[in-house]
């Protein structure tokens, strides 16, 4: 075990490569909106600056100094490479939109901050919506709320109804201009029946 962990360390190539692969990586993140695959990638780069830490110290005893030069700029183009993905994660790619019809938009602002408005009506359905459907008649909504959010509610009612319930459900019927909620699964279950809401439109 000894001798392999020596033996990375000895090739600094091996090095390389495996900062290519975790860029390689990094690159794959910008496009791909998956979470479990941002934190992998955060638990690769906190090991490879790690490795790196520990290659600068091993070849510094070693005497080695072109490399440890070599590694000390490896780890600086690393850490580069990490703020430029920290700031495509904030900014790049956080933000888009998605039209629902008659006016109302869904907005992603982030994994917790997402949200549906109205072109005219300014605010409807306040962070966060979780998942939502639609078709030409209604558009169901599930949101799991944040805390104090006044459009609707006072913060006495928003801890008096989250010790019951984990989310709410939203019903907008769409040509009326109407937004019924927050609801139960009950209720909305119910109301669902009363507008005759089609079967097949359901969250996935």
């Amino acid at each position: 075990m000894k001798k392999a962990i020596l033996y990375i360390f000895d090739k600094w190539c091996l090095q390389i490569i495996f900062c290519v692969f975790t860029f390689i990586l990094f690159v794959t993140c910008v496009f791909v909106r998956n979470n479990v695959l941002d934190n992998i990638c955060f638990i690769i780069f906190s090991f490879t600056l790690f490795l790196l830490v520990v290659s600068a110290i091993y070849h510094g005893i070693k005497r080695k100094w072109r490399k440890v030069i070599l590694t000390f700029f490896l780890f600086c183009g690393y850490i580069g490479v990490f703020i430029f993905y920290s700031f495509i994660l904030l900014f790049g790619r956080s933000d888009y939109t998605e039209e629902l019809g008659s006016g109302y938009t869904f907005v992603h602002e982030g994994d917790n901050y997402n949200y549906i408005f109205h072109g005219n009506n300014g605010g409807v359905i306040d962070p966060n919506v979780v998942s939502f459907e639609y078709n030409k008649q209604f558009i169901i909504v599930k949101q799991q709320p944040m805390p104090f959010q006044y459009a609707y509610e006072t913060a006495k009612e928003y801890a008096c109804r989250t010790d019951t319930i984990a989310f709410c459900y939203w019903l907008i019927l769409k040509e009326e201009q109407k937004v019924l909620g927050p609801l139960d699964s009950i209720q909305f279950l119910k109301l669902r029946k009363d507008y005759r809401v089609h079967e097949k439109l359901k969250f996935k």
